[in-house]
């Protein structure tokens, strides 16, 4: 119909989860995510947690631009940065010529446990309080453990791109102009090989983004399904594994055969004395 609909807040559960899912979106918010891997949310769950990934990967800006902050009121300032008033621009042959070294990442990184920041020691979580240990003498340690395996360390704001990762042999970043004929007008562009579909362009005065993609990040690792097996060879016949040949039944021998005949044709004339008998009674009960 047209209307905008507010997409559902995250859990860290939300996150992790869809690190797991290789999927592509079918418009369907309301839709199941299916697959072998089970997703706690629907597609707009799923939606929500790609947005999140993709915008903390990809969210630049020049090396200058932002500063950190001395207050820290995460309600009015969740970041924790402000806009550099002492920021000059650059040129874009002179941001071309640095290179990743003038750009940073101004939104925080996702740990693996799917927050911002790290857990801290005797926060409530909600995931916790599901997988409650029903053992009482054994629910401080297994608290313990459940903490120091979730226990990360914060990364840095405003960290430099040339400290990103490599994507195997792959630069997570391309660098480049929009014409290589007409330099002088042209625009710088930065290209995320993480996230295939994102670029950031900067014209010499200001700087933007967008992601045209299918939300699905890119991975040295290409699922295929399992090549089946070579057939074995019949084995070889030969007489360890011929079949035994069937037992004849001998036939009967004639005698005996003769002598069943003739007792079954002794029967009739049994059958036939008795109704003389009966005949007989019958006349002398008449006499």
């Amino acid at each position: 119909d047209g209307s905008w609909r507010c997409l559902p807040l995250l859990k860290p559960l939300h996150i992790t989860e869809a690190r797991w899912v290789k999927r592509f979106f079918i418009g369907n918010l309301e839709a199941e995510i299916g697959g072998g891997i089970p997703f706690s949310g629907k597609e707009a769950h799923y939606l929500r947690a790609q947005i999140a990934r993709i915008s903390a990967s990809t969210s630049v800006a020049p090396t200058d631009y932002y500063e950190l902050s001395e207050e820290e009121d995460e309600e009015e300032n969740p970041l924790g940065i402000l806009k550099s008033e002492s920021y000059e621009p650059k040129s874009v042959m002179e941001m071309l010529a640095e290179g990743l070294e003038a750009w940073v990442h101004y939104k925080p990184a996702i740990l693996d446990q799917g927050r911002c920041s790290p857990m801290q020691e005797g926060e409530e979580d909600e995931e916790e309080e599901q997988e409650e240990v029903e053992d009482e003498e054994n629910e401080e340690e297994e608290g313990s453990e459940i903490f120091e395996a979730k226990e990360e360390v914060e990364v840095p704001k405003l960290r430099s791109l040339s400290e990103d990762e490599a994507i195997g042999k792959l630069q997570p970043w391309n660098v480049k102009l929009s014409s290589k004929i007409a330099q002088k007008v042209s625009i710088m562009i930065l290209q995320s090989n993480l996230w295939p579909g994102a670029f950031t362009f900067y014209d010499g005065k200001a700087f933007d983004h967008i992601y045209i993609g299918f939300g699905y990040k890119f991975s040295t690792y290409h699922y295929g399904p399992t090549i089946p097996i070579v057939f074995q060879k019949e084995y070889e016949t030969g007489s360890d594994i011929l079949e035994t040949e069937d037992i004849e039944i001998e036939d009967e021998p004639p005698e005996e055969a003769e002598e069943e005949g003739d007792n079954e044709g002794e029967e009739p004339e049994e059958e036939n004395e008795d109704e003389e008998d009966e005949g007989e009674g019958e006349e002398d009960e008449d006499d």
